[in-house]
């Protein structure tokens, strides 16, 4: 056992013991009981499960994530082409004044 291996383990130990206790925190942070209808729910579980594979939202993701990655690397390009702006110090604009001064 070396020392990355007990640095990783201790890290996920402590991890997954507090993540139990913030769980149930949560719970009485953010009541469920708000959101939840009275009566028979609106629609079964059959057809949240339909709603989550909806392949529209794949489909969408496939059309438009190329289209968004050039868009950034065309962002990209146009930022490196910018000129930069720098700072003067104030003895090479002093320098500057007394070449122009005739």
């Amino acid at each position: 056992m070396t020392y990355h291996d007990v640095d990783t383990g201790l890290a996920a130990l402590i991890l997954a013991c507090e993540m139990p206790i913030f769980a149930v925190l949560l719970l009485f942070a953010f009541s469920p009981l708000e959101y939840k209808q009275h009566g028979s729910p609106a629609a079964g579980p059959l057809i949240a499960v339909v709603d989550a594979f909806n392949i529209s939202d794949l489909l969408s993701a496939f059309y438009r994530g190329p289209m968004r990655l050039v868009r950034d690397q065309q962002r990209q390009i146009m930022r490196l082409d910018s000129m930069g702006i720098g700072l003067v110090s104030a003895s090479r604009d002093e320098e500057r004044r007394d070449r122009s001064a005739p």
